[in-house]
């Protein structure tokens, strides 16, 4: 596809030596470089005829100083696939007598860039062949004809250089011509070709989105995808530039399909009500699923799901702490409370066996004092020792008591019950016992058990006369303390 059309008309060169004013149609190039008429191919310049008649006077006589009319030029341009070609310039018939043309090819519109200008000028009925070596592939070159005042008719015919021109290939190796996993958001997201074919100059590439330019020029391109949907992005190569002269070699497109991410789903999570329940943007106050969007490394949006679950308040545990040894109370936070507290509330922060929520108690102490006096009875042959055991209420709440018994042998490791009453009768032999108290203290409707084990060490031998009937005797009366 050429960037400028203009009609061209081929004739077979056959006709060449006969007089053809009204064969050669007039097909003007252009007057000036920039305005030349491009051949996308040296195929396509073969056997191109037409009549010059430019009015454009000559400059950038590099080559051919000091030769020629100083007439007119006009301009063609074409492009080949490098290597050696020849041109050969036919001139047919003239309107004026021993006039011609000159040929010079350009490698570009400056008047430094002329590479071809033989100093000879061909006249009406012939012929003269050009060699030009080494061009480059895909480069775009210059062909002036030049003239006198006078009209002559042309053609031009060409060979080597040819070849398959350059391609590009699927835009980013996709041969479905479907891009997808493009996410909502993509920020440059790239595209590319690549060219097919023998070395090549670089094309000059313009892409569009949607039909719309984005103006770059070159194989690859980044391109923001802030919405979802469908989009067709096509690249379209040419040679030479945009603003000029370009053939266009071909053109190649894909559908981009643009798609939301998924949600994604994180782990449920459990909180404290007195927590800083700050989640990103929202402050989480009571249960429930929460939505949160995120921008993931390509810029594309996605929603972060969460469960919450706000866990209620923790009522305050009552808590009655009895004593028996005056030792006052330490709370889990190393805290120390004095003895004969009554409800107060201890706050216990990130307490909670789980989750390390804050919790509270409503505190009571009680000390109870327990005092022994130890009493050793004589009951005829045995002894009968008790601890004849005090309970004073230090702390004067009216509590009521409960206590449990258990007698054993101070030797004894497995601790074998031998009573469990707070008496114990034994024979009178030297014997240790210990007594283990369960105190059971009940205030209100609340109850604590303290423990504590009491030993005697008193010789039972001792307690008696040593023949039975003052053994008797004496145990009828005696009281020993």
């Amino acid at each position: 596809m050429k960037a400028y059309q203009y009609r061209v008309i081929v004739f077979s060169l056959l006709l060449i030596s006969i007089k053809t004013e009204n064969i050669f149609a007039q097909c003007p190039g252009g007057e000036t470089c920039e305005e030349a008429y491009l051949f996308c191919s040296l195929e396509e310049m073969n056997g191109f005829s037409c009549t010059l008649t430019s009015t454009t006077p000559t400059s950038c006589r590099q080559g051919c100083v000091g030769f020629g009319s100083g007439g007119s030029r006009e301009w063609w341009a074409f492009v080949c696939q490098g290597g050696n070609v020849t041109i050969t310039l036919n001139v047919g018939y003239c309107n004026v007598t021993n006039s011609g043309m000159q040929l010079s090819v350009w490698g570009g519109c400056n008047c430094q860039n002329e590479i071809l200008c033989i100093p000879l000028f061909i006249f009406k009925n012939m012929s003269y062949v050009y060699q030009l070596n080494n061009l480059e592939a895909c480069k775009i070159y210059y062909l002036a004809l030049e003239h006198a005042d006078n009209d002559c008719e042309f053609t031009i015919n060409t060979s080597g250089g040819g070849g398959v021109s350059p391609k590009i290939g699927n835009i980013n190796d996709i041969s479905t011509g479907i891009i997808e996993l493009v996410c909502t958001g993509f920020c440059n997201y790239k595209f590319f070709v690549n060219i097919n074919g023998k070395d090549c100059l670089p094309p000059t590439f313009e892409w569009t989105l949607d039909a719309v330019k984005l103006g770059n020029t070159n194989k690859e391109i980044y391109v923001d995808f802030p919405n979802e949907g469908d989009f067709e992005i096509c690249a379209t190569a040419y040679l030479g530039e945009l603003s000029g002269p370009h053939c266009q070699l071909n053109q190649k497109c894909a559908k981009v399909k643009v798609r939301a991410l998924p949600d994604r789903y994180g782990t449920p999570r459990t909180l404290c009500t007195e927590s800083d329940n700050q989640w990103h943007s929202q402050t989480i106050t009571t249960s429930g699923i929460y939505k949160e969007k995120f921008k993931d490394n390509n810029c594309c949006f996605y929603d972060s799901v969460v469960e919450f679950k706000i866990l209620p308040q923790i009522e305050p545990a009552k808590v009655l702490y009895i004593n028996c040894d005056n030792k006052p109370y330490v709370d889990p936070n190393g805290s120390v409370y004095p003895l004969c507290t009554k409800n107060v509330l201890i706050n216990l922060p990130n307490s909670t066996e789980r989750y390390k929520c804050d919790s509270a108690i409503i505190f009571t102490s009680v000390n109870i004092g327990l005092e022994e006096q130890w009493n050793i009875q004589c009951l005829g042959a045995q002894v009968a020792i008790s601890p004849n055991l005090k309970i004073i209420d230090t702390c004067n709440v009216n509590a009521t008591h409960k206590i449990d018994y258990k007698w054993y042998k101070k030797a004894d490791s497995t601790k074998t019950t031998l009573g469990k009453k707070e008496q114990l009768i034994v024979d009178t032999i030297s014997v240790d016992y210990c007594l283990d108290i369960g105190l059971k203290v009940l205030v209100g409707s609340d109850s604590a058990t303290c423990v504590k084990t009491i030993c005697e060490n008193f010789d039972e031998t001792k307690s008696a006369p040593n023949n039975t009937n003052d053994l008797l005797n004496f145990c009828d009366s005696a009281v020993i303390n």
